[in-house]
């Protein structure tokens, strides 16, 4: 299991005990809190077995999610389209290399011609087609799974179609 998926599920794992304690147990918090009037509770076995069993079983459906969410991801294949984005501004690309792992993939920034509509009003509709001397960017997959250049905080590379706006405003 990759690190990203471990993460997510520990994640939600101290989530589920977390709401458990706060929903069953009426524990505001799990934190120690360096006092023994603070640190322990009273708590009814009724109370504490219903606690456990829906921490039990939130963990069970969120695993079982997570591992479904993992079978389910496939790297993009040289070829695939893709979408280079940048503010609200986009520009169409193809995948032009991928690295074994699938986390790191090189894009090719695709030609356009308007087909109809105006560029400046947000109405354009596009035709694209593949430039073999089209600059190049490279990415990375983020631990979301999404796509993000080195430079940007955001992922910013969109597989599976192309899509290119000018926003007019900026």
């Amino acid at each position: 299991m990759n690190k990203a998926i471990e993460r997510m599920i520990e994640k939600d794992r101290n989530s589920a005990v977390k709401w458990a304690a706060s929903f069953f147990l009426n524990i505001e918090t799990l934190a120690e809190r360096k006092s023994d009037g603070l640190n322990f509770h009273e708590i009814g076995v009724v109370a504490l077995r219903k606690a456990l069993e829906s921490a039990y079983n939130r963990g069970l459906e969120d695993a079982t999610k997570h591992a479904a969410e993992a079978k389910k991801y496939e790297p993009p294949k040289v070829g695939d389209a893709a979408t280079l984005s940048y503010g609200s501004d986009c520009e169409p690309a193809t995948v032009i290399a991928v690295s074994k792992s699938g986390h790191e993939i090189t894009i090719q920034l695709d030609d356009w011609k308007i087909t109809s509509g105006g560029e400046h009003d947000g109405s354009a509709q596009y035709e694209y087609s593949r430039n073999p001397n089209g600059g190049k960017v490279k990415a990375r997959r983020r631990k979301n799974g999404r796509y993000g250049t080195k430079n940007s905080s955001r992922p910013n590379v969109h597989i599976g179609s192309r899509r290119r706006y000018y926003d007019p405003h900026f």
